[in-house]
């Protein structure tokens, strides 16, 4: 005889796969940003915060920018020496603009999946998408690594300011993310040898372990050049030093003195915001997040709401210069295929 719970265990599958599509549906995205900027406006005095970002120093933007520059330069090298290895591979100039045009696209969709999937498209035209998707891969990695190593020597250094109780938990959890990072790329660099000692057999399994190859022996390809992957590794890790410091830079314009320190601790919780089903892009929910853990370290929630709107903005420069080298790039290719169709040439009669 069924039990209750017999009876109702076929449709709990089903009800949870309702619900995670529903919360993934473009009216619960749109809801859940509308009711994170509504609660954000309730909790913060608009007009002055307003008032603060037309008063800004104009000089302090213009050191954050330039300071953003040369995080997203690094970012940018990161994943290019990894890219350019030891094949053929776009030059500099044509990666520059990818990697502008993708950090457009990144603007656009979560958790800059958009971009990864512009420089993936692109370059694997040229490379192969194996070794272009290794690439991207690699580079995440970096900049993972960037975030783990700045978060848990942040926490060192402000433990007295955070709370007695968390001690060195969170400057563990960091470290604990570095080391998960680590591990990863150790396993992803030793993967290709797997992958061939599996692929022995026959089947399916045989043809997706075949398919992998080019992305695992791009990866093996870096073990041989340590000093290649050295050279991402610390790019990524003095990028996001530098996006630290720009972050810090533009809380000075509004007239706020924030360690990047701080910036190391809060950014990193605030982006996971961005993760969540129910939001565009995590609008509102990842600004509330960053306003509240600013507001927890001594800072007013109306002066908060000024930094979360200018670490919005950012990387607002350089997405408008991709999106220009974006146009730019269709206009000239439709001039060539203009160029290039035969004219209409009447018959003779």
């Amino acid at each position: 005889m069924l039990t209750a719970a017999d009876s109702t265990a076929p449709g709990c599958p089903r009800r949870r796969g309702v619900a995670a599509a529903l919360l993934r549906s473009a009216p619960m995205r749109v809801l859940g940003t509308g009711v994170g900027l509504l609660l954000l406006v309730r909790a913060v005095n608009v007009p002055e915060a307003a008032r603060r970002l037309a008063d800004v120093s104009p000089g302090w933007v213009a050191a954050g920018v330039g300071l953003t520059g040369v995080s997203v330069l690094l970012g940018m090298v990161s994943w290019a020496v990894l890219l350019r290895g030891p094949g053929p591979c776009p030059g500099w100039p044509s990666l520059i603009s990818l990697y502008l045009r993708a950090l457009f696209a990144g603007q656009l969709l979560p958790g800059g999946v958009g971009g990864d999937a512009v420089r993936v498209v692109e370059t694997g035209r040229r490379i192969g998408s194996g070794p272009a998707l290794a690439a991207v891969v690699g580079g995440r990695l970096a900049g993972a690594l960037g975030i783990a190593l700045w978060g848990a020597f942040a926490a060192l250094v402000m433990r007295d300011r955070l709370d007695a109780r968390l001690g060195l938990m969170p400057a563990a959890v960091a470290a604990s993310l570095a080391l998960l990072v680590l591990v990863l790329l150790a396993g992803l660099l030793c993967s290709d040898t797997l992958v061939r000692r599996l692929g022995a057999g026959a089947g399916p399994v045989r043809r997706l372990l075949a398919a992998a190859r080019p992305f695992t022996g791009t990866f093996d390809g870096y073990a041989h050049h340590p000093r290649l992957l050295a050279a991402s590794l610390g790019s990524g890790v003095a990028s996001w030093g530098f996006n630290l410091l720009a972050l810090s830079t533009m809380a000075h314009a509004v007239g706020i003195s924030t360690d990047p320190e701080v910036f190391a601790l809060v950014i990193p919780i605030s982006l996971l915001g961005t993760l969540a089903p129910f939001s565009v892009n995590g609008l509102g929910l990842r600004e509330g997040i960053l306003v509240g853990l600013l507001a927890h370290d001594g800072i007013g929630t109306t002066q908060a709401a000024s930094v979360s709107l200018l670490v919005d903005l950012q990387m607002a420069p350089f997405a408008v210069a991709g999106a220009v080298i974006w146009g730019l790039g269709r206009r000239a290719r439709r001039a060539a295929d203009a160029a290039l169709s035969p004219a209409l040439v009447p018959e003779a009669a």
